[in-house]
């Protein structure tokens, strides 16, 4: 996976920050993967019902992928390979650096035990919050995003898995890049 979210940086961009971006995704989701064996007693990596959580992302992945298109022209403008690799780096390194080592965190604070409400509400604004924040919209664009994009992708990783929301955010990164370019 850190291979996967380097690979735009290195071929595309020819940076040596791929070496710093490699081992970013590779710590988060070593200890990640940790804290939820631990706790849960499973890595979140992929669940047992794999096909069925593939179908759904791919699904999720297809129709917030058209509404991050905004009612623009859906038009290629970029056949290269460069929305391939850009999404895959969008979609490997912003869900385990974002969103899955913050749910990590909080499992590990609530040492796997979502007690109440506030519980599940608290894990949900941990997992979303900083991804939509660190995209910079004014507040109601950070509302906005944080509905339409950042819970759905919460709730593929915390209900299903880790490459259900990777696999939507990958689609969805994937069909901006191409039709509306970088």
């Amino acid at each position: 996976m850190s291979s996967l979210g380097s690979l735009n940086i290195i071929f595309i961009e020819k940076s040596f920050l791929a070496i710093a971006l490699f081992a970013i995704i590779f710590i988060t989701y070593l200890g990640s993967v940790t804290v939820f064996k631990n706790f849960l007693g499973w890595d979140k990596l992929l669940s047992k019902n794999w096909q069925k959580s593939l179908i759904i992302a791919i699904a999720v992945g297809l129709i917030l992928g058209f509404i991050n298109l905004g009612g623009a022209e859906i038009k290629i403008k970029d056949p290269t390979i460069t929305p391939l690799l850009i999404g895959l780096q969008a979609g490997v390194m912003e869900e385990i650096s974002f969103r899955f080592i913050f749910y990590a965190l909080s499992i590990y604070i609530l040492r796997g035990m979502e007690k109440n409400i506030v519980d599940k509400i608290l894990i949900y604004a941990i997992m979303t919050l900083p991804h939509a924040i660190a995209h910079g919209f004014n507040i109601r664009g950070l509302i906005g995003a944080w509905l339409v994009f950042a819970m759905p992708l919460a709730i593929l990783q915390k209900k299903l898995d880790l490459t259900s929301s990777i696999t939507t955010h990958f689609i969805i990164d994937l069909i901006r890049f191409a039709c509306l370019g970088r």
